[in-house]
């Protein structure tokens, strides 16, 4: 990704449609690489960017590939809906994901960014299976011409992470965005909400337990939350 990033696989010139089959095929070559006694069964991602010659809208683009050991290869194009919606949901966790995503849907925070993010976070705090939970990973991709994708931190139970990872104390904690449960923006530092932050309450719909957050998270929602 970091060959991507830096400019060296894309020229200038190429449109979303360029982009992606040259990412395919070095997806292709370099997997091909991989030692075959180590490869799993199966494994999907999914690609997405942006159609460069739209300089003030771009507008994006996204793509499912995925690779089985018994049929090898496939990719499609993934239809995007008009509103703020799900685009795909992969893993051992979908069907509970679906189910809670349709429940959480006839609430109010229906087509909405932050409705499929509490989801997120929901089904991994309430789910029974044993391969699903976890801090969250988030990764935002915005419309403002030549911008990358970029990664957010998380505040979860109480602890800081990034990319999965647990955070430490570091030197400048305020260089990455950070979001909790609620995808709320936080302070790093203090993991609670900014103080000019947007409220994001939850709407949990049908028979759902709200994510887990710390005592500090609550008490700073709670008080927007009863104001608003």
């Amino acid at each position: 990704m970091n060959s991507i990033d830096n400019g060296m696989l894309f020229g200038p010139t190429d449109g979303a449609l360029k982009r992606y089959e040259k990412f395919k095929k070095l997806l292709f070559n370099e997997f091909h690489k991989y030692p075959k006694e180590y490869m799993c069964d199966s494994f999907e991602l999914v690609y997405i960017n942006k159609e460069v010659s739209r300089i003030n809208y771009p507008s994006f683009h996204a793509y499912r590939i995925g690779w089985k050991k018994k049929t090898g290869f496939y990719s499609r194009r993934i239809v995007l809906p008009k509103e703020s919606d799900v685009i795909c949901v992969m893993g051992s966790g979908e069907n509970e994901y679906r189910n809670n995503y349709a429940n959480m849907q006839k609430g109010r925070n229906k087509h909405t960014s932050r409705n499929v993010y509490h989801c997120l976070n929901i089904t991994l705090d309430t789910s029974k299976e044993v391969t699903i939970g976890g801090p969250p990973q988030l990764v935002g991709i915005y419309r403002k011409p030549e911008s990358n994708a970029m990664a957010f931190g998380i505040i979860y139970n109480r602890k800081r992470y990034y990319n999965s990872l647990s955070v430490g104390k570091v030197r400048d904690i305020e260089n990455v965005q950070w979001r909790n449960a609620r995808f709320e923006i936080c302070n790093g530092g203090s993991k609670i909400k900014k103080g000019n932050a947007h409220a994001q309450p939850i709407d949990i719909g049908l028979n759902l337990a709200t994510p887990q957050a710390s005592k500090e998270e609550r008490v700073a929602v709670v008080s927007l939350e009863e104001v608003l």
